[in-house]
């Protein structure tokens, strides 16, 4: 996952030629109120996962798309080009589109699902949305579908995880419909007797014979027709055949199972052993079924009992749709490559402009600083811009299909050797991500965050989901545990003057953490911060190894800015000037000198020396941001990693500053610290060749120590940030200058 970015004064030495630095008389920094901020621009990663589509009925060049955290996009051109449909009263929850739906008749008006949201309503066709039924306990707001009666469009049906709900007013009020429970993901009308409708969740089916004022479980999953060993079968999808309403076809994590009785008994079909998120009867052709897949999409002529794989292979497909003018063209949602058109086995991506993909972590490549790298959720993969973000390639061949993209990392001595943290493990670039390899980090573990060592880069370390930490000393070949501990590391942080100083850092609740001695023993440091917070950005100072800034959000409340002066043994508030916005990412400016911060509404800045924020440009509200990082090149540009897209704003040319005398830096390869618990850890870098040679380079790695984590409390604070004794740290690099000069950095940089 992404973090805040902090710059590497040690690469200095080893990008020779690549950076300047200068030093002034004074401590030079941003003026916040000298700068106006441009307005947000998405940088246009196309794609990301689609969970609706929907088809104006009047025109068939218009059509509605319903992205997990992008919100709707619309299109006028039958998907050639889409522009994003997402104004009006919409929460951060409602950009998680869950499903769409249009009026019969009158095609201006739409209906939205949102995921940890409720129901929203558009009378103007997407142009804006209102809430018409929002559900305030996030765990069961979601609403996974409707249906319309079709002969009375004013009577509207929507499942959600609390149950059915009814609308008797064309959707204007909602209310519960007789069915309670958790977990509904379809409901679906009887299209000749709209009296009658099914409603499904992960194991039933249920049935109302009076419009939803009584309900009974049609069928038990269990009771399907399948083997007792591969149950229990999850139900994800429902579908009647408008040609015969008797027969339903029934989507699960074990194929296709059919009904001629109108759901009294079912049947295996021939599709079996796949999981089948989709299903859908051909409105036309009798006995046409067709199925969306994990990995593709699958057709039947004869009602179920054979089936053809017919294309989209190794795509995970949403939501299927059949085109209204073209019956033989297929519409999918993807999980990741957004908009895909099948036609007799060809496959068509249709996503100019539009935005869904979920950005999950950010690097740029330190040597080339026009290089980023994304890595996306829901299957979209690895992204590689050459231009700053203006154009796209996807790079991700060798990596899992379908799965999400935690973190990516940049090798700062070799920017062609890349890592990515998966779903599925971790993985190895050594061509800039046109191939990927495997570690010894494995498909069953998820990988969190990957942090390389700011002096030797062969060694890097990564947090994996409910295990610990790991570290490699041979570029990522192999990987080691140096620590078990079940949560609490998601993020890592190295210091980039004292490597043996990391912070861990988990997004929700388990807090901030510490380590003197490489990551073999940790303290918790969250005494002074509150409660369950919800961590939305950590820097370091990258000249004082125990000076922190800590942006906190509580369940998407203002919790505020803490700072820290002794390595987090207590902390003060750092909030002058912040109006009370959710915090969404904190960064810290390549020069070292200017704090940003991101929230809902505004973005601030401040000296990183006086504790005032003042607001330079707008928020981003319609979207969840997961992190912020600042670039340098062209522009002071502001990047939000969110969960529609990667978006930026630029402030202007960086300040010219007039260099006087160099400092004197003189690094060596280890870092010293002084702590009371275990030493650090005996390193012994492997010698400097490429990762591929053979034999493989010698590495003496330590032993993994069984470690328990002690979580040491510190004193409560007082209003002094020292309360508590510092630990001794004792830099790699020695700094000469003069308090209280700052240093103006120009190099390519890195999120990492």
């Amino acid at each position: 996952m992404s973090k805040s970015l902090s710059f590497n004064p040690l690469w200095l030495m080893l990008l020779a030629g690549m950076a300047w630095l200068w030093v002034g008389s004074t401590t030079p920094h941003l003026q916040p109120n000298s700068v106006t901020s441009n307005s947000w621009v998405n940088l246009g990663l196309e794609g990301g996962k689609v969970n609706a589509l929907v088809f104006d009925p009047t025109d068939a060049n218009i059509v509605y798309a319903g992205t997990y955290g992008g919100g709707v996009f619309k299109s006028e051109d039958a998907g050639q080009t889409w522009s994003a449909a997402n104004t009006g009263p919409i929460n951060t929850f409602t950009t998680w589109v869950n499903t769409l739906a249009i009026h019969p008749f009158t095609p201006t008006i739409l209906y939205l699902g949102g995921y940890l949201s409720g129901v929203y309503q558009s009378l103007d066709s997407g142009a804006s949305w209102d809430g018409v039924y929002i559900i305030n306990d996030v765990y069961k707001a979601n609403t996974t579908h409707f249906a319309i009666n079709p002969s009375d469009p004013t009577v509207l049906y929507a499942s959600t995880f609390s149950g059915v709900i009814k609308s008797v007013s064309g959707g204007s009020q909602w209310s519960p419909s007789g069915l309670s429970g958790s977990f509904l993901r379809d409901v679906v009308i009887h299209p000749v007797t709209p009296t009658t409708v099914f409603a499904i969740d992960h194991g039933k089916v249920y049935q109302t014979l009076n419009s939803g004022t009584s309900w009974q479980v049609l069928t038990q999953v269990v009771s399907l027709n399948y083997p007792p060993w591969l149950s229990p079968i999850t139900v994800f999808d429902l579908d009647i055949d408008p040609l015969t309403p008797s027969t339903l076809y029934l989507g699960t994590s074990q194929g296709v199972f059919k009904s001629v009785d109108t759901g009294a008994t079912w049947q295996t079909t021939a599709l079996t052993n796949t999981l089948v998120q989709v299903v859908k009867a051909h409105p036309l052709t009798p006995t046409l079924v067709y199925a969306g897949t994990s990995t593709g999409v699958w057709a039947s002529a004869d009602g179920g009992a054979n089936w053809n794989a017919i294309g989209a292979r190794n795509l995970n497909v949403q939501v299927l749709e059949i085109q209204p003018t073209r019956p033989d063209i297929l519409w999918l949602g993807t999980n990741g490559q957004g908009v895909i058109k099948l036609q007799d086995g060809l496959v068509s991506p249709a996503n100019t402009g539009l935005y869904g993909v979920q950005v999950m972590d950010l690097a740029i490549d330190p040597v080339i600083s026009s290089t980023y790298y994304v890595g996306a959720g829901y299957g979209a993969g690895v992204f590689q811009s050459l231009d700053h973000g203006q154009t796209w390639s996807r790079v991700s061949d060798g990596l899992p299909n379908g799965g999400m993209v935690w973190a990516v990392a940049v090798d700062p001595l070799t920017p062609t050797t890349l890592y990515a943290g998966t779903n599925d493990g971790l993985f190895r670039s050594l061509n800039g991500g046109q191939s990927w390899l495997t570690t010894t980090i494995g498909p069953t573990q998820r990988v969190w965050d990957i942090t390389l060592h700011p002096i030797t880069s062969s060694i890097g370390y990564a947090t994996v989901e409910h295990e610990g930490l790991y570290r490699t000393e041979d570029s990522g070949i192999s990987w080691q545990k140096i620590i078990t501990v079940s949560s609490g590391f998601e993020n890592l942080y190295i210091h980039p003057l004292s490597p043996t100083v990391l912070y861990a850092a988990d997004s929700y609740g388990s807090g901030l953490r510490r380590s003197m001695d490489g990551g073999m023993s940790w303290t918790s440091i969250t005494a002074g911060l509150p409660a369950d917070f919800e961590n939305r950005g950590l820097v370091v100072d990258p000249l004082e190894p125990l000076t922190l800034f800590a942006a906190t959000s509580t369940y998407y409340t203002f919790t505020g800015v803490f700072k820290s002066v002794n390595g987090g043994a207590s902390w003060e508030a750092f909030n002058t000037g912040l109006a009370a916005y959710p915090a969404r990412g904190l960064a810290l400016s390549p020069d070292a000198t200017t704090l940003y911060l991101l929230t809902s509404g505004e973005v601030y800045a401040s000296s990183l020396l006086s504790p005032q924020w003042q607001p330079i440009g707008v928020g981003v509200p319609d979207y969840d941001a997961r992190s912020l990082t600042v670039a340098s090149y062209p522009l002071r540009r502001l990047l939000a990693l969110t969960e529609g897209g990667l978006l930026a704003t630029e402030f202007g040319e960086l300040p010219t500053v007039t260099p006087t005398s160099s400092p004197t830096i003189t690094p060596t390869p280890t870092a010293s610290s002084t702590s009371t618990t275990t030493p650090s850890p005996t390193i012994t870098a492997p010698p400097t060749n490429s990762p591929t040679a053979s034999p493989s380079p010698t590495v003496t790695p330590t032993p993994s120590p069984t470690v328990t984590v002690t979580v040491t409390p510190t004193a409560t604070p007082t209003n002094s940030p020292t309360a508590s004794p510092s630990p001794t740290v004792t830099p790699s690099a020695t700094v000469t200058s003069e308090p209280p000069l700052r240093y103006w950095v120009f190099l390519p940089i890195c999120a990492k």
